[in-house]
C-alpha cells in the first residue's frame, strides 16, 4: 500500500510505479473525491479506481 497526501504526490506515484488500483477516501488537498478519480481516470484509463464519498453531493459532479 502507498500512500498520497496531495495530487501531485499521486500523480508522481502513478508514473513511476505500476499501481493495480487506487482508493481515494478523503478529499485530497482541495479536490473533492469525484473530481479528483475523474482526472486520475482521464490520464490513468486502464487503472480501477474505488472511489468513497462522506456525501452524495460528492459525487454528483
Amino acid at each position: 500500500m502507498i500512500r498520497a497526501s496531495t495530487p501531485e504526490e499521486a500523480y508522481e506515484i502513478l508514473e513511476e510505479q505500476s499501481i493495480d488500483l487506487v482508493i481515494i477516501f478523503k478529499r485530497v488537498a482541495d479536490i473533492d473525491v469525484a473530481t479528483f478519480g475523474h482526472r486520475v481516470k482521464s490520464e490513468f484509463p486502464k487503472l480501477s479506481i474505488i472511489m468513497l464519498a462522506y456525501h452524495e453531493r460528492e459525487l454528483n459532479k
